[in-house]
């Protein structure tokens, strides 16, 4: 449990199974019963950068929550705490997402649903919304325009080591 200002707000921490059979390690930011103004809030799944983790959504945290916008925020596989080897840039993250959105519809606790996302996960929000009409607002933080070029980037960035 945790305060900001006068109302106590909690984190639920969760397991999401995606299509692939990994496990995604999640986190539900809200108001405690007594301090939720209704059953179903509007939330905010945060979507962290290639390199990043759910952490990074801490500042969206405090930002949203007095606006009773609850924050949804997850590794992707391969990222964090969460089962997987490696980033696919947003190919398989697409899955992923679509995984933690059926999560958040099944718990009938969420009345709309917007995505953040930074870097990576600005264009997997991009991806998935595009065909997707359950989001209804996308904040796109720093979405790479080419793949290929992110790829190429990359690689002589490694090749450099």
């Amino acid at each position: 449990l945790f305060r900001i200002g006068e109302k106590v707000y909690e984190r639920k921490d969760i397991e999401v199974m995606n299509p692939r059979g990994l496990t995604l390690k999640c986190s539900h930011f809200q108001p405690i019963e007594a301090h939720r103004p209704s059953v179903k809030l509007p939330v905010v799944i945060y979507l962290h950068g290639n390199c990043g983790s759910r952490l990074d959504a801490l500042e969206c945290v405090t930002a949203l929550l007095p606006t009773n916008i609850t924050v949804f925020a997850f590794d992707f596989s391969g990222s964090g705490l969460s089962e997987g080897d490696f980033v696919t840039l947003g190919y398989y993250e697409c899955q992923d997402l679509a995984a933690v959105v059926d999560y958040l519809l099944l718990s009938k606790t969420v009345s709309r649903i917007g995505c953040w996302g930074r870097s990576m996960g600005a264009v997997t929000a991009i991806m998935y919304g595009s065909r997707d009409p359950s989001i209804g607002a996308i904040v796109a933080d720093s979405p790479f325009a080419s793949l290929h070029q992110v790829m190429m980037e990359l690689v002589q960035g490694y090749r450099s080591w």
